[in-house]
């Protein structure tokens, strides 16, 4: 029997489409697992880093130094 796990992010989950585009695998064996989980970037999902510190500038955030994903996380993320 075979098994497959993803994360529960869409975009993991979209890698798998063409996989199950025709009937020869059944989708019934995917299971999303939270512990696989990528990086949650919240509202910064899809964002380059530049574009992350622009729009943080923009709204009057990090004046004192610029962001860091390591140091400042993510808003509505990790």
């Amino acid at each position: 029997m075979a098994a497959v796990f993803v994360s529960p992010r869409k975009r993991a989950q979209q890698t798998l489409d063409p996989f199950f585009g025709d009937d020869s695998v059944d989708p019934g064996i995917v299971t999303a697992i939270g512990d696989i989980a990528e990086w949650d970037y919240g509202h910064y999902e899809g964002l380059t880093a530049a574009e992350t510190r622009r729009l943080r500038k923009e709204r009057g955030l990090d004046g004192e130094r610029e962001w860091s994903v390591w140091r400042d996380g993510c808003e509505g993320g990790e």
